[in-house]
């Protein structure tokens, strides 16, 4: 599975989820790091075929309205630590991964995922 961790989100996720078995980058990677433009994340979406991971409700609105990412998971979780956030992630990574499968907007919130028609 393809990914694109965005700006808020912790480095030690990009370890964690590579870990995991994810392909994964961070807009610390991109060109502007992680100043990358909204528009900028989305191009590296659609041309890597990566799902977005954030936690922008911007990204929200860009998918219902443009259908754009195609993919998008976003973080609602709030403001925990890095270590929660990881810990959520390796106890859903493989429902992540199965729920991409099928789907395109999927929520990823303290206890459970949520999908989004």
């Amino acid at each position: 599975m393809r990914v694109l961790l965005d700006a808020q989100l912790p480095a030690r996720l990009f370890e964690v989820l590579s870990g995991l078995g994810f392909d994964v980058i961070h807009t610390d990677s991109l060109a502007n790091k992680n100043r990358s433009t909204d528009a900028e994340i989305l191009y590296v979406c659609e041309k890597d075929e990566r799902i977005l991971v954030s936690k922008d409700r911007d990204f929200v609105d860009s998918f219902v309205v443009r259908n754009k990412p195609k993919k998008f998971l976003w973080i609602t979780t709030g403001n925990i630590s890095n270590e929660k956030l990881i810990h959520i992630f390796q106890k859903h990574h493989q429902a992540i991964k199965d729920l991409f499968e099928m789907h395109f907007f999927v929520e990823l919130t303290n206890e459970d995922l949520i999908v989004h028609q």
